[in-house]
């Protein structure tokens, strides 16, 4: 999420390096361009572990302008804390991927499936 310049010789060189810091948990598939979703890890106070938004959400997601990954829902109808539509013993094939545009209309990534 940084770059820098550095000297990469002695005769004083420059080189490009990237470096990405993630204090989450990233998506099974992070990095194919599609499910670049990053998740951080809470302790509910009974002790249990679970991620701070559902698979796929919005505040997830490393390429959406409204990416912070901090960011709860900020009431029931949140679209963008929705997330994607998985398919139990399905694997990450592209199905799931949805594009919430409000409470109850979105379209799939993939099919061209329009739900309004």
């Amino acid at each position: 999420m940084a770059a820098f310049s550095l000297s990469t010789d002695s005769s004083g060189g420059a080189g490009n390096v990237g470096v990405r810091i993630m204090t989450g948990i990233p998506d099974r598939e992070f990095g194919d361009g599609a499910h670049d979703f990053l998740y951080l890890p809470v302790v509910a106070e009974d002790g249990n572990t679970w991620l701070n938004n559902n698979l796929g959400a919005d505040y997830s997601n490393v390429n959406h302008a409204s990416f912070n990954p901090t960011q709860q829902a900020t009431a029931f109808d949140d679209h963008l804390a929705y997330g994607s539509l998985y398919q139990w013993g399905r694997f990450s094939d592209g199905h799931e991927l949805i594009t919430w545009t409000s409470a109850t209309r979105y379209t799939s990534k993939r099919y061209n499936i329009y739900q309004g």
